[in-house]
């Protein structure tokens, strides 16, 4: 899983991108801060019968935000929310990859030890189709006998090379989820433990479900989503209060250089949003020249003015009250699940037993038949016929004591615990860890 976790590409893109936008919203400071600029201008006209104008300008402005409604304090909240967000995406990217590996290596090992067991089947099915060809060519057998037992015969070599096949395919993906090379030796450790019983649950469906409120990144995902469309309503009705910049301007302008004549200005800008009839006023004041002092105001006024601020203002409404309403489907669903798994966990524990059990039956009549063939009482066929399905009712167990071990790892995942989690909720002694 390490291995997985450090060598993932896509981990490493989502960690690059979670730091560009942690840049980002450092950046967002910049805001409170003055923006300088510096312009450089020429304003020639020609007279006809009169002088030319050919004035030169050089200005330095300086732009100031006053007041905006609080609308830049939000938007470094909602930059926060969103990389917490993009946070918890990563670490759930993380874990899906790491139950990824964890469930091939499972499934590996399951197949390796289904394997083994369709093998030894197949020797069975060999030496059970040596006999009855035996018995055919003494005429102590028939001809459809013996072309049953070539039947089983050859359908056991089949299962055992699509079981050997799927193992392929299995390592192939696990060294794609590991980001190996395809040509690399992948060595894995242990076997299938068919002696499994799984775990004696000591925890409600309920007390399961609310400790995944807590430590479940879907759940937290939801509610950082809710949180950041909570801050997107009050942004959209900030966005209608108005806002106060001031902007202040030095310059030197004249015909010709050096430019001789300095002066400056000081302007304040007042923004208006009013959604059916926005405006903008500007009051200005300034020196320039000799002593000459200037003022005005400007009052604009749009004739066919946008009406974005209360469409937004009702789709960010309905945007959050439609996280809130899938927030609370999604806490029913979980607990739900939760239930449900922890039913069908039990249920597959009561299966794996009453396999266990029909195993030691199969292994008491395999012992009567070989006590029956000592005294002469029996042949060998029968002996051979129980042993294969003794082969097949381990297949069957290998089967369900893989599903309970699926399951067992989706009630963590539903609960929000890590992997072998689960053990802090059960009985001491109650099994062995998967």
């Amino acid at each position: 899983v390490k291995t997985a976790l450090n060598r993932s590409k896509d981990l490493e893109i989502g960690r690059i991108n979670l730091a560009a936008s942690a840049a980002g919203a450092k950046a967002l400071i910049r805001q409170y801060l003055p923006q300088v600029s510096i312009s450089l201008s020429a304003d020639n006209t020609l007279v006809t019968g009169g002088p030319d104008s050919r004035i030169k300008r050089l200005a330095l402005t300086l732009s100031q935000p006053l007041y905006d409604g609080g609308r830049a304090d939000l938007g470094r909240k909602l930059a926060v929310l969103s990389l917490q967000i993009m946070e918890k995406q990563l670490s759930r990217t993380a874990e899906e990859l790491a139950d990824t590996v964890r469930s091939l290596f499972l499934r590996i090992q399951a197949e390796q030890e289904t394997c083994r067991i369709r093998l030894k089947g197949l020797a069975l099915a060999e030496e059970q189709l040596a006999i009855t060809r035996l018995e055919h060519d003494l005429d102590l057998g028939t001809e459809l006998d013996l072309l049953a037992a070539e039947i089983e015969t050859g359908s056991r070599r089949i299962s055992a090379a699509e079981t050997e096949i799927s193992i392929g395919e299995l390592l192939f993906s696990l060294k794609q989820a590991l980001s190996l090379r395809a040509d690399a030796d992948v060595e894995l450790t242990g076997s299938f433990d068919t002696a499994y019983e799984g775990k004696v649950l000591t925890v409600s469906p309920e007390e399961l479900a609310r400790l995944a409120k807590g430590r479940s990144l879907d759940a937290a995902v939801r509610d950082l989503d809710i949180r950041k469309a909570g801050e997107e309503l009050t942004l959209s009705r900030r966005s209608l209060i108005p806002s106060l910049n001031i902007e202040a301007s030095a310059f030197v302008q004249g015909n010709a250089f050096p430019l001789q004549e300095a002066g400056f200005s000081v302007r304040f800008i007042l923004g208006i949003p009013e959604p059916l009839l926005p405006a903008e006023t500007t009051l200005s004041a300034g020196l320039r020249g000799r002593g000459q002092m200037t003022a005005g105001g400007a009052l604009a006024l749009p004739l066919f003015p946008e009406v974005t601020g209360p469409v937004n203002l009702k789709a960010s409404l309905q945007a959050l009250k439609a996280k809130q309403t899938a927030a609370e489907m999604a806490a029913e669903s979980l607990e739900f699940s939760i239930y449900k798994t922890i039913k069908l966990y039990e249920a597959r524990k009561r299966q794996c037993s009453l396999s266990r059990a029909a195993l030691d039956l199969s292994l008491k009549k395999i012992q009567v038949l070989q006590e029956q063939i000592r005294i002469g009482e029996r042949s060998s066929l029968p002996l051979l016929q129980a042993k294969l399905d003794l082969s097949e009712q381990e297949l069957v167990l290998v089967e369900q004591v893989k599903g309970l071990k699926d399951l067992e790892r989706e009630l963590e995942i539903l609960a929000g615990l890590p992997a072998g989690g689960l053990t802090a909720f059960t009985e001491a002694g109650s099994g062995s860890t998967p």
